[in-house]
C-alpha cells in the first residue's frame, strides 16, 4: 500500500484535532503533529492513526468484502444532503457505491476506505 498523506487532507483535515489536547495540527513527513503539545500520530495511506500503542493498530486495508452496509435512510440522507457532513463511527468497509464524499468514516480497524483510525 502506498502512503499518501494528501488523501486525508481534503475535505476532512480541518476537522482533525489532537486527541491528547484537542488542538489543531499539521502534516509533516507522514505524521499529523499537534501544533501545541507536539504529539505525533502516524499517517498510513492518508489516514491519521490516533492511537498510543502501535500494537493496537489493525490493518484491514486488504479486505474488499463490504462490512456494515448503510441502511437506506443513511444513503438517502447522504444523497439528499451533499453539503452536509455525516460522521460514521464504526464505519467498517462500505460498498464502493456507498463511498459518499460527505461521510467521514471512523473505525477501530483501518479499512481501505477509513478516513480516521482511533
Amino acid at each position: 500500500m502506498s502512503h499518501n498523506p494528501e488523501k486525508v487532507i481534503s475535505p476532512f483535515f480541518d476537522l482533525l484535532v489532537c486527541p491528547k489536547c484537542l488542538e489543531k495540527g499539521y502534516v509533516s513527513n507522514n505524521f499529523f503533529i499537534c501544533s501545541v503539545c507536539n504529539q505525533k500520530f502516524k499517517i498510513i495511506d492518508g489516514v491519521p492513526i490516533f492511537i498510543d500503542n502501535s500494537r493496537e493498530y489493525v490493518d484491514k486495508r486488504e479486505n474488499t468484502n463490504p462490512t456494515n452496509p448503510y441502511p437506506q435512510k443513511v444513503i438517502d440522507l447522504a444523497v439528499k444532503n451533499p453539503n452536509a457532513l455525516i460522521l460514521d463511527f464504526g464505519a467498517g468497509c462500505p460498498r464502493k457505491e456507498h463511498l459518499f464524499n460527505n461521510i467521514l468514516r471512523l473505525d477501530a480497524f483501518h479499512y481501505q476506505n477509513t478516513c480516521c483510525f482511533n
